[in-house]
């Protein structure tokens, strides 16, 4: 999806073995910020996938929520549930910030020309054991790509190993790095934000 100057998109599947996806991610707007979260409920299967749609619920009903809002927000809700690992990032592109926070093991990484920032998580399951997350700011440089994933992805992904064929945009990098780089033994979900100011692609490699 593709709203003011940023691209957004995503590929998840489920764990092998099941037929529900306890992955899953959601894009809101308000006003110029676009705020993604990145889900992964606690395991895998159906009780999973109830976990993550309770999230992405509470994320729906108020765009306006920054990403320690977001967070806080959610743990109340997933209260009964098995829980979830979430990050969220919101992007700014007025200012050229990105403000990222997240529990769990749901990652994330801010590329420019191919080299790798890390964004810090927290430990911990949202709805479960939880604490209040510290919110990082970036500054975001032409050229950037952000990379957010489950652990259902290896870690060991290497953006700069893409084809020049799976580096044409935003999809086909998502397409890409889950089909080369998924875990049969979970689910899986990846999402690729860049910009798309005109004549730039969204290529993270240098």
């Amino acid at each position: 999806m593709a709203q003011g100057s940023i691209v957004v998109a995503g590929a998840t599947r489920p764990h092998p073995a099941e037929r529900e996806n306890g992955d899953t991610w959601a894009v809101n707007w308000h006003g110029d910020i676009c705020r993604i979260a990145v889900i992964d409920g606690l395991g895998h299967g159906p009780e999973a996938a109830a976990a993550a749609r309770a999230a992405v619920a509470v994320l729906q009903a108020d765009p306006s929520l920054g990403p320690n809002q977001a967070l806080d927000r959610c743990h109340r809700a997933l209260a009964g549930t098995r829980g979830a690992a979430i990050s969220i990032a919101a992007i700014d592109l007025p200012s050229s910030q990105l403000r990222y926070a997240g529990i769990g093991n749901v990652e994330g990484e801010l590329w420019h020309e191919g080299n790798q920032q890390h964004l810090v998580a927290y430990r911990g399951i949202v709805g479960v054991t939880s604490r209040t997350a510290r919110e990082f700011s970036f500054e975001l440089r032409d050229g950037w790509v952000l990379v957010m994933h489950t652990d259902g992805i290896s870690r060991r992904f290497d953006l700069g190993a893409l084809r020049t064929d799976e580096q044409e945009n935003a999809q086909a990098i998502s397409d890409a790095v889950l089909h080369r780089w998924g875990r049969e033994s979970d689910d899986a979900t990846v999402v690729i934000a860049c910009s798309s100011a005109p004549g730039r692609r969204c290529r993270p490699a240098g």
